[in-house]
Parts: structure tokens; sequence; C-alpha cells
């Protein structure tokens, strides 16, 4: 698929699977859409123009589940949740050579991030994960964060959970924690360039097993 719009759905449900979507302005676009399924679709070389800002953009959409996908080479974001995006799912998607966040969410509770791989996002904002804002109650699990310009994970959000996380070799932080409530068990953070855990003004953030500075193997 190709060209301008790519996908858009907008207050819709469904599903879409092994489509490619390449050279347009969105990507692929949810406003206000929820129970919508993408699976194993490959989003690539987004310029991407507002209100999209990203390869695979959710705003306003709740409920949803992306598995499988691939964003890589978009000009900004290859996956972003914005806007009071809760409660979806994603699972097993790569978001690799973007020039921004690998994902980033905005604004957005309740989300569930597992195995996802991100890696190799460059330029100022390229973050690996980042819950950028008013980010509560997510959680990250067995998520891989590597050989990014920027931090493997950001957190700036409350009432978080991280469990079993890699983020290594990234530029910055290997995992950053900001506000309250946030608890880090069995993550392993190590060859990052900054510290492999910072908190700033982070207050009863638990930290629990895994490791600093060190691998899992």
């Amino acid at each position: 698929i190709s060209g301008k719009y790519d996908l858009d759905f907008e207050s819709a449900t469904g599903s879409i699977s092994s489509s490619t979507v390449r050279n347009g302005n969105f990507g692929i676009y949810l406003n206000n859409s929820s129970y919508v399924t993408l699976a194993a679709n490959n989003e690539y070389a987004d310029p991407t123009a507002p209100p999209s800002h990203a390869g695979i953009q959710l705003e306003h959409s709740s409920r949803n589940t992306l598995t499988a996908n691939n964003s890589y080479g978009n000009t900004v974001d290859g996956i972003t949740l914005d806007s009071s995006s809760n409660f979806n799912t994603l699972v097993a998607n790569n978001s690799y050579g973007n020039a921004g966040i690998g994902i980033l969410l905005n604004v957005c509770s309740n989300n569930t991030l597992t195995g996802n791989t991100i890696y190799g996002n460059i330029g100022s904002n390229g973050v690996g994960i980042d819950l950028y804002n008013s980010c509560n109650n997510n959680t990250l699990t067995a998520n891989n964060i590597y050989g990014n310009s920027q931090s493997g994970i950001m957190v700036v959000g409350n009432n978080n959970i991280l469990t079993a996380n890699n983020s290594n070799g990234n530029v910055g932080y290997g995992i950053f924690v900001n506000k309250i409530n946030n608890t880090l068990a069995a993550n392993f953070t190590y060859g990052n360039q900054s510290s492999g855990l910072y908190c700033s003004q982070a207050t009863s953030t638990t930290f629990v097993g895994g490791g600093i500075g060190y691998s899992s193997s």
C-alpha cells in the first residue's frame, strides 16, 4: 500500500495483516478506533505528516492489538500511542532504524508491551521505549532495546511495572525513571554510555533483581 494516506482508521474496528505500507504520509493511523488488530504488517519509509507523527500511530484509540509488525526507516517515530490511547496490547513488534523514538507512549495508561524489539533508532529523539508524559499503570515485559542514539527506556509516570527487559548498548541511560511508585524487576541494563539506571525525582521506586552493568547470560 503506497500513497498519501496509506491506512487511516477513523472511528473504526477491524483488522489488517500481512500487508506492506510504505512511502506515504500517514503510515498506519488509528484515530478514535477500538478493537482493531494489526498483525504481521511491514510499514517503512514513510516521511509522515500531521496528524500522524509515526510509522504506526494510535490516537484516542483503546483496546487495540498490535502483533509482529515491523516499523522501520521512517523519518520520525516507529510506533506511537498518543492522547489517551489506553488498554492496548503490543506484542513482538519490531521498531528499528527510525529517525526518532522506537515506541512512544504519551498521556497513555494501562497498556501492555511484551516481547518487542527496538534498536538502531537515531537522532536527537532516538529513545528505545519512551513513556513520555503522564503515562501510568503500563506494563513492559521482556522487551529488548539496544543500540539506540538516546536512552533505552524512559519512564515519566506513576505505577508502571517493568519486568525482564534488556536495555543495552544505548548512547544514553539504560533505564531512566521519573515520578512515583514504579516497579522494576529482573531487568538487565549494560553497555550503555550513561548510567545503567537513573532515577530523577522518583519517589517509592522499587528495584528487585536483575542487573546493572552486566547481562543475564
